[in-house]
């Protein structure tokens, strides 16, 4: 069996939760949720009722370090990428 990419969730806004369902929904077949990160504390009781048993992080660094995740998509805005892709490219 091969092992499964665990993507780490930056936003869990309207595209953050897209892409949440489409793995949960089985659309990416060697993906699943590793982790999910938002800022905004409430969508941390979303998070546990959609995705129960994943981890929720309000800091993208910490969620990154925590070994739960292999990759990463930033679904905040645009200013924010580059941000986030050096520290996930570190």
């Amino acid at each position: 069996m091969t092992k499964k990419v665990r993507l780490g969730i930056i936003g869990l806004g309207a595209q953050g939760s897209m892409y949440a369902k489409f793995i949960k929904d089985g659309m990416v077949p060697s993906m699943e949720i590793g982790a999910i990160c938002d800022i905004d504390t409430s969508k941390e009781a979303v998070a546990n009722t959609d995705y129960p048993g994943v981890p929720f992080y309000e800091d993208y660094i910490e969620m990154m370090e925590s070994g739960k995740v292999d990759a990463i998509i930033t679904t905040v805005p645009h200013y924010l990428h580059p941000e986030m892709g050096i520290e996930a490219l570190n």
